[in-house]
């Protein structure tokens, strides 16, 4: 990402937003150092409670019988911690500390916004449709301005269609994952018409290797090598649109403490602001562009 291009006073003035970002995940550590002051009380919705958190270890599989099922987006973590090497152990890694490792990036990009934790995941990764659906009702009459959504369905689910279009009527900015099987292929809801898709790219700007493409993804942004918080104080390095798909979150939620540019024009100028890598991916379809969060603020006068 690149931040030149703004004065020092600018960019200052645009971390200090106070926007709100709803992260629909597995909750947060709101402990960790990385999110500490920025987090919001929540809802956990599968407790029906307030508690948000985001333990570790966070293993354990819920029973879901339900007849559609959303799935994170899994990760690859390292944990940056010696002592936790031993969870790299279980293939369960995948999903802990997800909401966690999302909001921090969020943070990270975007200091001056708060998270909202809205907990519909499972351990396991696993979330139904009337949950994930209630969740993004919750987050649109919290009045957030933008709703982080780093996971997929398999096929369209009508709750979520209405909570998404619910959503959009009031000008709330949505963005989703675009998914990490390396396919031509868009899940619900990144393909939904109001949600921006997001897939990822490696250091050299190209298709990262797991990241799916297609027609409907609107930008792209690295999604290989991340640095973000893990839940216990720790960090770790992850890969995947999950992560991609943050960093859109955090530029969306910068854009949107300089005005109150409906969803539209903010995408419109993360697309125009961003770096053209089609010579570097011919006839791979990853959007316009590669994020630069920069030159997207410098533009926050023009529009």
């Amino acid at each position: 990402m690149d931040l030149i291009g703004c004065e020092d006073d600018e960019y200052a003035a645009m971390l200090s937003g106070g926007v709100r970002v709803a992260v629909i995940d597995t909750g947060i550590d709101s402990t960790h150092p990385v999110v500490s002051g920025r987090i919001l009380p929540g809802f956990n919705f599968l407790e029906n409670t307030g508690n948000t958190d985001d333990p570790i270890p966070a293993f354990g599989y819920g029973a879901l019988n339900v007849s559609m099922v959303a799935l994170l987006n899994p990760s690859t973590v390292a944990l940056l911690n010696p002592d936790m090497v031993a969870l790299l152990n279980d293939a369960r890694i995948a999903y802990t500390g997800h909401g966690t490792l999302v909001s921090g990036l969020i943070t990270t990009v975007a200091p001056g916004a708060f998270i909202l934790p809205l907990k519909a995941f499972d351990n396991s990764g696993h979330a139904s449709s009337l949950t994930v659906a209630k969740a993004i009702r919750y987050a649109a009459d919290s009045n957030v301005d933008v709703i982080n959504m780093s996971f997929n369905f398999d096929q369209p689910s009508m709750l979520i269609r209405d909570a998404l279009d619910y959503a959009a009527s009031k000008g709330i900015i949505m963005v989703a994952s675009a998914g990490n099987n390396d396919a031509e292929a868009m899940a619900y809801p990144a393909n939904h018409p109001a949600v921006i898709a997001v897939a990822s790219t490696d250091a050299q700007d190209r298709k990262a290797r797991f990241s799916n493409y297609g027609a409907a993804i609107a930008i792209a942004a690295p999604g290989e090598g991340l640095i973000s918080a893990f839940p216990g104080g720790h960090y770790a390095a992850v890969a995947g649109t999950s992560f991609s798909a943050a960093l859109v979150s955090a530029e969306a939620a910068l854009i949107r403490s300089g005005g109150t540019f409906p969803p539209a024009t903010v995408l419109k100028r993360i697309q125009s602001s961003s770096k053209k890598i089609g010579t570097i991916n011919p006839g791979v379809a990853i959007g316009v562009g590669r994020i630069r969060v920069g030159e997207a603020l410098e533009k926050h006068g023009t529009d």
